[in-house]
């Protein structure tokens, strides 16, 4: 995921989950928020029933978003992938 502000900066989250056909799942990709090594941990927090995607930490203007940008890799074949309630959460969790 790569979420761009109308300035141009870019902070960027990404994941390697397998999805089963028909599986739903909720990711977050955690905006302006130090790095896991500044506040003691090797990874991302946990966030409640989230799959939290690694992130570069790069901050972006949360008022002034332009761009989110969603992909994947390593799909083989057609597929249909739906995307829903997209929000931007307390603390800039989007």
């Amino acid at each position: 995921m790569e979420v761009r502000d109308q300035t141009g900066a870019i902070t960027v989250g990404q994941a390697w989950w397998d999805l089963a056909p028909g599986e739903n799942a909720t990711y977050a990709l955690s905006l302006n928020e130090p790095p896991p090594v500044k506040m003691g941990m090797e990874h991302e927090p946990p966030a409640n029933d989230f799959r939290v995607l690694g992130s570069d930490h790069h901050s972006v203007d949360l008022a002034r978003i332009a761009v989110v940008r969603i992909s994947m890799s390593n799909v083989s074949g057609p597929r249909t992938v739906v995307f829903d309630n997209l929000r931007l959460g307390a603390g800039g969790v989007l």
